[in-house]
């Protein structure tokens, strides 16, 4: 009897911690509640879950304590239909929908179309979709998405070069550049045509030929939305190429860098050139 009186106190104890959502520090600390780049599982709304099911099951030990103290048949029918009835309902409503989970905004969710995008129609409509997260992104933002997006994949491919680090910080500093001539003088070094010439510049002999041709397609579409703005003298052409970067990463495999540094460069900002920022700006959440 004691036994069934102290495990209803210590679930309705269990229980009421939880669903006030005190719980989710414990779970976030045990590092039991998972996290991806599109989003991550809310361990509040998971914490007041686990407290609602440890009142059910509280009320369930203290009818089966009520049954051995009254000896009533009808207290342990309660008590076992409360307790079947729960674990039916957990099993029942974790296994039929994404529970508990919470999409990140700024997550830009066209992988499986860009993987299967061999038909035009396909490749048309995943444009689309990433003009849709770029068009409110200043030139700035936009140039910085390509710096970003390069470094990662420099460094997974280890390929960070003294040369290519150079050229990183030149990229990079289109974002607080005011005198668009000189950084356009600097960054012409590093525009060439050929592999060939790419690996040479950049001392790059020992990639493989897949990761070499990757980088230095990723590096023409990085140069060439600042150039294409440059040369036009509007700032809507910086687009194409940042469509064409993201699909690049995309469609081999690499994570891309989360949208929510670049997107306080507003396009509203400066004629849609965006206010200089220094790169730190956008760099804080990139990675």
């Amino acid at each position: 009897m004691i036994i069934g009186l102290a495990a209803a106190c210590i679930f309705l104890l269990f229980g009421l911690c939880f669903v006030r959502g005190k719980g989710a520090v414990l779970l976030m600390r045990f590092h039991v509640v998972p996290e991806d780049d599109n989003g991550a599982y809310d361990p509040y709304a998971i914490s007041r879950f686990i407290g609602f099911v440890s009142l059910l099951f509280s009320l369930g030990a203290f009818l089966w304590w009520l049954n051995k103290v009254f000896q009533v048949n009808l207290f342990l029918t309660l008590s076992l239909v409360i307790f079947i009835g729960t674990v039916l309902f957990v099993l029942v409503y974790l296994n039929t929908g994404e529970r508990f989970w919470i999409p990140r905004e700024d997550y830009i969710p066209f992988s499986s179309t860009l993987r299967s995008a061999e038909q035009a129609a396909a490749e048309q409509e995943a444009s689309e979709h990433i003009e849709t997260f770029f068009e409110s992104v200043s030139v700035r933002g936009r140039v910085a998405y390509g710096a970003a997006c390069l470094e990662k994949t420099v460094d997974a491919l280890q390929a960070r070069t003294p040369k290519m680090s150079e050229f990183l910080e030149i990229l990079w500093g289109f974002t607080s550049a005011i005198l668009f001539d000189e950084w356009e003088e600097k960054a012409k070094a590093f525009s060439v045509g050929s592999i060939d010439a790419f690996s040479k510049l950049f001392c790059l002999d020992g990639l493989e030929e897949p990761d070499l041709s990757f980088l230095y397609q990723l590096q023409k579409e990085a140069l060439e939305a600042a150039f294409a703005n440059l040369s036009g003298g509007q700032s809507g052409f910086t687009m194409e190429p940042t469509i064409r970067l993201v699909k690049l990463m995309w469609k081999n495999g690499f994570d891309l860098p989360f949208m929510k540094p670049f997107r306080l460069s507003s396009f509203s900002e400066s004629s849609g050139w965006g206010d200089p920022r220094k790169p730190e700006f956008f760099q804080q959440e990139a990675n």
